[in-house]
C-alpha cells in the first residue's frame, strides 16, 4: 500500500508541535533525583554585605547547595534599577558628578562665591583653600562650557580660558595635580573631557574649545594680552608685586563675553570671576586686597567677599590640636606646643590666618626677658668686686662645655663691624661679646682661633655672604666651620628662631657695661620687621644682631631620634 504524502499544512503542524513540545517548562520532579535525600550544602543565612541585613539563600537544586549571594535580593534590585537609571542617561545624555565633599567652611564660601565676582580666602595652613579653589573653579568652569560659545561666538578665543596662578610654578604643581583627579574621577574616559594635556607647561585644553593653563606671578609683564573666565591664585601673599599682578588681571577678567551669561545679564562687559587664597604674611598688598571685601572697611566694594578661616576649620587640624603630647614641662595640648615651639606671632599668622601689622620690633620684650644687668635692680648695691666676680663667672670656660662661636665677617676698616659671639649651648649665656673693629681678616681668622680653642674647640657659624670668602681660612687654623646661606626666605628663618628664642626666655646677655654690649642690646631693640624685611630703623647698622641670629640658625629644630633592630641570619 503506497504511503500517504504529507500535505504542507501537515508538515507545518508536526514543526509547531516540536517546538512546543521543546519550550515546554520543566516540572523538577525530586523523586527522579539520584541525590535524593542528602543534605543541601552551603550556608543557608547571609548577612548582607549592603545594608546587614540577614536574608535567607535560594536553593540551586541542580548542585544540591544554597546560593551565594554576597547581598540581599532588596539590594540587589535597587542595584539593577541605578545601573538601569545610569544606561538610560548615557543613552539620552551624559549627566557627570565631581567628587568634591565640602567643608562646612567651604560650603559658606561657595555660597558666598555664588554672590560675587571676587573671594578672598585668608586662611591657615591645611584648612583646605586649595582644595576649595580647584574644586569650585572646575564647577564654574564647567558651567562656561555649558554655554557652547564656541558654536555661536567664534571671536573668542579660547571660548573658556582659566588661570591658575602661583608665586611659582612649583607652588602651583600642586594645584596642577589636584585638577587632574578632579578630572580623572568626574569622567569615566579622561578623553570625555580633555583633548590634550602638556605636564611640561601644566596646560590642558578641553572639549567645547576650554583652555586651563598655570601661570607663574614671577614675572607679572607675562600675565597681559588675554581675556580670563576665571583666575585662581593661590598664596597670593608671597606674590613678589602683587599689586601690579592684580592690576593686569582684573582687566583681562572684564573682557567682553567674559563670565556667565546669567551674571552679564545681557551686558558686554565681562564678569569673569576670581579666587585669591593665601596664608597672610604681615599687612602687605593682599591684606589691603582683602579690606575690599569686609564690610565696615573704608575700601569696601560689593564685587568683592573676604572670608577668614583657621587651619582647625578642618575637622582632621581641629583633631590633631587637641591631642595630647608630652613635654618636660608635662602635658599640654598639641596647640599648645605649636605655639611654645613657633611662637605665638608665627602660630598666629600662619595656623590662624591672622593679619598682623608688619612694621613692628621683631624681638618684642628682649630687655626684659634676655638682658641681666648687673648695674640695676637687686644688683644695684653690689661693689665693683662682685661684679668683676659675676662677670668672671659668666665667662669662664666650663670643662667639656658645648660652646658655639658666630661671625659676622666685615672688612675692618670700613663703617661696618666684625662681630664674634660665642654662646654656651647648655645654658644659652652669650658668655663673650667682641667688636673686632680695625682689624685685618687675617687678624679676625686669628681672634676667632683662639676663642675657639679656649671655649673647648667650640665650631664657628659664619655667612657665606661676607666681603671676602671666609670658606677654609678657618680650618686651617683648626676651627671647624659651620657655613650658612642666607638668601631668599633662609635669613628671615634665621631671625624667626631669634626671636623664638627671645619669646622662650633661651637667650641670656649680660649687661657689663662695656661697648660691644650696649651696642648689642640697642640693635636688638631697634630691629624692625617690614613687610617680611628686616632690619634697623634708628641704628646704622646691624652686625651684632646678624652674628647673634646665625648662632640661633637651627633653634627650635626638631631631632628625631630613631631606634633601629635588627634580625641576623646565619646561612
Amino acid at each position: 500500500m503506497a504511503r500517504p504524502k504529507k500535505t504542507e499544512a501537515s508538515v507545518a503542524i508536526e514543526k509547531r508541535l516540536r517546538e512546543m513540545e521543546k519550550n515546554k517548562p520543566k516540572v523538577y520532579n525530586i523523586m527522579d533525583d539520584g541525590k535524593f535525600g542528602q543534605e543541601i550544602t552551603g550556608q543557608r543565612f547571609t548577612q548582607c554585605a549592603t545594608c546587614g541585613v540577614e536574608f535567607e539563600q535560594n536553593i540551586v537544586w541542580d548542585y544540591h547547595r544554597y546560593s551565594t549571594w554576597k547581598t540581599c535580593p532588596s539590594c540587589r534590585s535597587k542595584l539593577a534599577q541605578r545601573s538601569f537609571q545610569a544606561q538610560k542617561a548615557k543613552e539620552s545624555g551624559s549627566t557627570y558628578a565631581i567628587p568634591y565633599e565640602p567643608l562646612e567652611w567651604q560650603k559658606e564660601a561657595y555660597e558666598e562665591f555664588k554672590k560675587h565676582r571676587f573671594q578672598v580666602l585668608a586662611c591657615g595652613v591645611r584648612a583646605g583653600k586649595d582644595k576649595y579653589s580647584i574644586s569650585v573653579g572646575f564647577m564654574y568652569f564647567i558651567e562656561c562650557l555649558n554655554e557652547n560659545r564656541h558654536l555661536h561666538n567664534f571671536d573668542m578665543v579660547p571660548p573658556v580660558y582659566w588661570w591658575i596662578i602661583a608665586p611659582t610654578f612649583k607652588l602651583a604643581e600642586q594645584n596642577w595635580r589636584q585638577l587632574k583627579v578632579i578630572v580623572k574621577k568626574t569622567f569615566r574616559n579622561e578623553k570625555e573631557f580633555v583633548v590634550a594635556c602638556d605636564n611640561s607647561s601644566m596646560t590642558m585644553q578641553t572639549v567645547g574649545g576650554g583652555v586651563i593653563e598655570v601661570r607663574s606671578a614671577f614675572n607679572e609683564d607675562m600675565l597681559v594680552g588675554v581675556g580670563l573666565d576665571l583666575v585662581t591664585i593661590t598664596e597670593a601673599a608671597r606674590i613678589k608685586d602683587l599689586e601690579s599682578v592684580w592690576a593686569n588681571l582684573e582687566g583681562r577678567l572684564s573682557s567682553p563675553g567674559r563670565g556667565l551669561e546669567s551674571d552679564r545679564k545681557g551686558k558686554s562687559y565681562g564678569m569673569g570671576k576670581a579666587i585669591i587664597n593665601s596664608s597672610p604674611l604681615g599687612e602687605n598688598y593682599f591684606y589691603k586686597m582683602f579690606k575690599w571685601g569686609v564690610k565696615g572697611s573704608d575700601t569696601y566694594s560689593s564685587d568683592w567677599c573676604s572670608l577668614q578661616f583657621p587651619w582647625t576649620a578642618n575637622p582632621a587640624n581641629a583633631e590633631l590640636a587637641r591631642q595630647i603630647v608630652h613635654t618636660k614641662y608635662g602635658d599640654i595640648t598639641r596647640e599648645q606646643d605649636m605655639i611654645a615651639r613657633l611662637g605665638l606671632r608665627r602660630y598666629e599668622q600662619d595656623f590662624l590666618g591672622k593679619f598682623l601689622p608688619s612694621e613692628d620690633v621683631a624681638f618684642k620684650n628682649f630687655m626684659d626677658n634676655c638682658v641681666t644687668d648687673i648695674y640695676a635692680g637687686e644688683y644695684a648695691k653690689w661693689s665693683k668686686a662682685q661684679r668683676d666676680l659675676f662677670i668672671k663667672e659668666w665667662q669662664e670656660v666650663k670643662p667639656y662645655g658645648n660652646y658655639r662661636i658666630s661671625y659676622d665677617p666685615a672688612t675692618g676698616s670700613s663703617s661696618d663691624s666684625p662681630v664674634l659671639i660665642v654662646r654656651d649651648m647648655d645654658t644659652n649665656n652669650i658668655v663673650r661679646v667682641l667688636d673686632m673693629y680695625g682689624k685685618s681678616y687675617e687678624q679676625q681668622w686669628d681672634t676667632i682661633a683662639v676663642y675657639s680653642k679656649l671655649y673647648n674647640h667650640a665650631p664657628c657659624v659664619f655667612s657665606d655672604t661676607g666681603h671676602t670668602p671666609v670658606i677654609g681660612q678657618l680650618e686651617k687654623r683648626g676651627v671647624p666651620e659651620i657655613v650658612l646661606h642666607e638668601q631668599g626666605s633662609l635669613k628671615g628663618k634665621y631671625i624667626q628662631s631669634l626671636v623664638l628664642a627671645v619669646q622662650n626666655k633661651d637667650l641670656h646677655i649680660l649687661f657689663d657695661g662695656s661697648e660691644a654690649i650696649k651696642t648689642l642690646c640697642a640693635q636688638m631693640s631697634d630691629y624692625k620687621e617690614k613687610n617680611g624685611k628686616y632690619g634697623n630703623d634708628e641704628e646704622p647698622h646691624d652686625d651684632f644682631v646678624s652674628a647673634l641670629y646665625l648662632n640661633y640658625y637651627d633653634y627650635g629644630e626638631q631631632k628625631n631620634e630613631y631606634a633601629y633592630a635588627f634580625d641576623f641570619t646565619f646561612v
